[in-house]
């Protein structure tokens, strides 16, 4: 009896010796050895990657895919360990005798063991490609920043979130079918009937997704570009499948669905070539005529040469009455904007010239509470191609 224990195909415990020999061998390497294995599998791809691609970051996929593809080698090699045994893996942990319609069941630990290595196995296997989708779509964004190529960076975070979904999708279609023996075919039928419930549930899901490909087919903004919409009004800094992130000059966040920038009037203020400023000044009418034209090209003078404006620079009468006259004058600041506290600053810095200079002549003229158009604020030329998109 010792003897043949000792041999390779010899009984020992319920097992083959064969079977114990290689089970253990099975359990040593998933614990000693497929993490030090996956570690050489994934630094071997990053050599790879680190000889053909522009991009040295040599270390940057071994770093992420290690961990999981350690423990997806390491559940494979338990599970070869389990399945080399008999026992004590044959053991009945539930038996239902056959009655009525009901038929016999022996549901033993082998069974079990066998789902649960399943659903692990599908999990890291899950991770593994997940972050290997993270890892080449990061190597795109990057190469498209380092190009600036606006369109990539917005398009390429987009297909990283489809792919990801959709794997986690079949990933979980995979568990229904073999960890849980649910028939798919007759699942998506199902699916079928109560796809309108679900497509009704999941409205404004949907219509926020396809806005997102209208957005980037249409191509109304770009990462990066500044827009206004309604009241809102912000840097792009992610368009995502269901909302786009806008970064406010405060630095707040807004959070707007993809749906309500397709189906508002929005402005792109990117797409402006100049910012146009128009101040209004009232003047007593009691100027004579040559005064006042030397007073307007002094005050256009004396604009054009303020620094960061641009032109034109123009300074006209724009309307006299019984009283007063009224001048209308507008320059215009750079884009892109050289931030909202710098403008302000020339802006104050102007009005203030002119009204130095409007007091030496004496005639300035309190002027009634002005309308938003009266204002020293930005206001986009009409004549500008600035972008406007409904």
């Amino acid at each position: 009896m010792l003897l043949q224990a000792f041999s390779w195909n010899g009984p020992f415990l319920n097992n083959r010796t064969s079977d114990w020999i290689i089970a253990a061998a099975c359990l040593l390497i998933a614990l000693f050895l497929a993490r030090p294995i996956a570690s050489g599998m994934a630094r071997l791809v990053s050599a790879v990657i680190w000889k053909f691609s522009h991009q040295k970051n040599k270390k940057a996929y071994s770093d992420i895919v290690s961990r999981p593809l350690g423990n997806l080698l390491a559940l494979l090699f338990l599970y070869l360990a389990v399945l080399r045994l008999t026992w004590p893996f044959n053991f009945v942990i539930y038996a239902r005798p056959a009655s009525g319609t009901h038929t016999a069941v022996n549901l033993t630990l082998l069974e079990v063991a066998d789902r649960i290595f399943q659903l692990l196995i599908i999990i890291q296997l899950g991770l593994v490609i997940a972050r290997t989708i993270d890892y080449i779509f990061r190597m795109q964004i990057n190469r498209a920043q380092t190009a600036g190529d606006t369109e990539q960076l917005q398009l390429f975070p987009l297909m990283r979130d489809v792919a990801k979904i959709l794997l986690w999708t079949m990933a979980f279609f995979w568990v229904l079918g073999s960890v849980f023996s649910v028939n798919i075919p007759a699942l998506i039928a199902g699916l079928g009937i109560g796809g309108v419930a679900i497509a009704l549930a999941a409205k404004e899901s949907v219509e926020n997704f396809f806005a997102a490909f209208t957005i980037l087919t249409d191509k109304p903004f770009q990462s990066g570009d500044t827009i206004r919409l309604g009241t809102l009004e912000g840097a792009v800094e992610r368009i995502g499948f269901r909302s786009t992130r806008l970064r406010h000059a405060d630095g707040s966040m807004f959070v707007i669905p993809n749906s309500n920038l397709v189906s508002q009037n929005l402005e792109n203020l990117s797409k402006r070539i100049r910012t146009r400023v128009q101040l209004k000044v009232l003047l007593r009418n009691d100027l004579p005529v040559e005064s006042l034209g030397t007073l307007m090209n002094t005050l256009e003078d004396r604009i054009a040469q303020t620094e960061n404006v641009r032109t034109p620079v123009s300074v006209n009468l724009n309307t006299f009455g019984k009283s007063t006259i009224e001048l209308m004058l507008s320059y215009h600041l750079p884009v892109p904007s050289l931030g909202q506290t710098e403008e302000e600053s020339i802006k104050q810095d102007i009005a203030l010239k002119i009204y130095a200079m409007l007091s030496q002549y004496g005639v300035v003229e309190a002027a009634k509470e002005p309308d938003d158009t009266e204002t020293g604020k930005g206001l986009q030329d009409p004549d500008d191609p600035g972008e406007a998109r409904a």
